[in-house]
């Protein structure tokens, strides 16, 4: 006897396709010196088995003017394939010394980021108490000569405190560094703006000077002759007065 055996196509399997970005060679620190460029390249890859389309690429946490990224947009990126962003870093001199959070990030219909520190650094590593304090010093002297020439030395003022609190906390490479600042800032400070004087018509100045000068003149008179003054000597006042309010009139 015979078994027939009948083979079936299984049933289609139901997948979705889907793209999948990911970050690659992104380093966890980046570091700078003042005054200098430093180029850096990083991976996106495409893990899914569809393509990405439409990609932005972005990169934030610092001054726009500090970085420059190229590619910003990918077209395409198919499914296992990848593309290279590079950001060259201009960090100028004077920038604060510390770490700075950057975020990285790929967008389309998904997206996907990567996260890395910006470490801004001196050249010289080894500001001394001396070098600091001499910044201080020339600061604080421009400072004072714009100051007497009748500039706005409000910021100057604000970025010395900073040096004089770094200083003191022993930090002299921020001390130099913001002690500099101010003293640019001093050097390259707008000229205030004084309003004019309040003018009061000339005039009236006069007249009540004249009434001042007149009110004395006879209260003094009145006190040295007592109330048995002579009538001629009242007009005599009278003329007396007439002729300084006139006077000063000029009328």
């Amino acid at each position: 006897m015979f078994k027939i055996i009948t083979l079936a196509t299984p049933p289609a399997s139901y997948s979705t396709s889907f793209p999948l970005l990911v970050w690659d060679q992104v380093q966890p620190l980046i570091e700078v010196n003042l005054n200098s460029s430093k180029n850096s390249c990083f991976v996106l890859e495409n893990l899914g088995n569809a393509s990405a389309s439409n990609i932005n690429i972005t990169l934030s946490g610092i001054q726009p003017s500090w970085q420059s990224t190229s590619p910003t947009f990918f077209s395409v990126i198919n499914a296992q394939s990848s593309g290279v962003v590079c950001t060259t870093f201009n960090i100028p001199s004077d920038a604060v010394q510390t770490d700075y959070p950057l975020l990285l990030n790929a967008s389309d219909s998904v997206y996907n980021f990567s996260s890395f520190t910006l470490r801004v650094s001196s050249n010289q590593t080894n500001i001394t108490r001396e070098q600091a304090n001499q910044s201080l010093q020339l600061a604080e002297q421009e400072i004072q000569n714009a100051a007497a020439a009748g500039k706005n030395v409000t910021i100057a003022n604000l970025d010395y405190g900073f040096a004089v609190g770094y200083f003191n906390s022993g930090d002299y490479n921020n001390a130099k560094i913001y002690a500099d600042l101010a003293y640019n800032e001093a050097v390259n400070a707008p000229l205030l703006l004084v309003p004019p004087p309040t003018e009061f018509p000339l005039p009236l100045i006069y007249l009540g000077v004249a009434t001042v000068g007149v009110l004395i003149l006879l209260f003094s008179f009145i006190a040295i002759k007592g109330r048995g003054s002579k009538s001629k000597d009242m007009q005599e006042l009278k003329e007396k007065w007439s002729e300084n309010v006139k006077s000063k009139l000029g009328t």
